[in-house]
């Protein structure tokens, strides 16, 4: 990926992910305690479960943050638009962010509820790895 961007090309798009992750952090309704970025930012949930936010976003159809990291955020979500991405898609996904910011406690614990598989036992799977789809039968 890099030999075919080239030199020029990598400068350009290192720029526009760094476009991009400043744009979106000012569309955030979510707190983002510290700036300027470079490719990524991170947004605290504040009163909200950073994880219950992350399987909320997977209802509105984006790729969820990273979350509880870095722990010197609370409820940490750590953001990184590429640079592949469009001004209509971060729109959307600064709206996905702020659609849940205004979410209520139940909603987010719920969630995700539009997609293929809902909660997973995050404990149970960490302690019982089924490393195979044989493993399931």
């Amino acid at each position: 990926y890099i030999a075919r961007l080239g030199d020029e090309g990598l400068a350009d798009a290192s720029a526009k992910a760094v476009l991009n992750a400043n744009y979106l952090a000012e569309q955030v309704d979510y707190e983002v305690p510290f700036g300027p970025f470079h490719h990524e930012f991170v947004a605290s949930a504040g009163d909200q479960d950073a994880a219950d936010v992350a399987k909320r976003m997977l209802d509105y159809g984006v790729h969820p943050p990273t979350t509880k990291w870095p722990e010197i955020v609370d409820e940490a979500l750590m953001t990184e638009p590429t640079e592949v991405e469009t001004k209509r898609s971060l729109d959307h996904l600064a709206n996905a962010f702020n659609t849940v910011a205004g979410e209520d406690e139940e909603t987010l614990e719920e969630a995700p509820q539009r997609t293929a598989a809902r909660r997973i036992d995050q404990v149970g799977a960490a302690r019982n790895p089924r490393l195979s789809w044989q493993a399931l039968e």
